[in-house]
């Protein structure tokens, strides 16, 4: 995808409803994220959370961090 008018693209690749880490880490790991990535690109993980049960932030980003590599493996 190459846009002149744009900087950065969010895309929704999915979504589910978690309450505990592992739920977080096996909910990340069962998207389909060798559509999107490939083997060798960087992917930064930002995040942020509204009344979530997972308060800690980086935590989370760690966690779906591992997830993704784990999938890409």
């Amino acid at each position: 995808m190459h846009l002149r008018c744009a900087e950065r693209v969010y895309i929704l690749i999915g979504e589910c409803s978690v309450s505990t880490f592992d739920h977080l880490f096996e909910g990340t790991k069962a998207l389909p994220w060798e559509e999107w990535i490939d083997g060798t690109d960087a992917f930064p993980v930002k995040g942020h959370s509204v009344q979530s049960t997972l308060t800690s932030i980086p935590d989370c980003q760690k966690i779906i961090k591992k997830a993704i590599v784990e999938r890409m493996k």
